[in-house]
């Protein structure tokens, strides 16, 4: 099985601000969305619902900071 790597330096930024790095679109991926969120000190992210979707999804912090999940869950 292969694998790629992506450094996050070497995405364009997109979204509000350029906060956002889509690594599922860099790495070809399809079945699920894999994004990642560069947010200055003390800024706040927007809320984000999939309760209409039904998606699901993973957080995982990898720098400093907090997250703040609200459920139902």
């Amino acid at each position: 099985m292969g694998y790629s790597v992506v450094h996050i330096d070497e995405l364009e930024p997109s979204g509000p601000g350029g906060a956002i790095r889509f690594v599922r679109r860099e790495l070809g991926v399809e079945a699920f969305g894999i994004n990642w969120f560069e947010l200055p000190p003390n800024a706040e992210g927007r809320e984000h619902d999939e309760s209409e979707t039904g998606h699901e999804a993973v957080k995982s912090g990898a720098r400093q900071g907090s997250y703040e999940a609200r459920g139902p869950f």
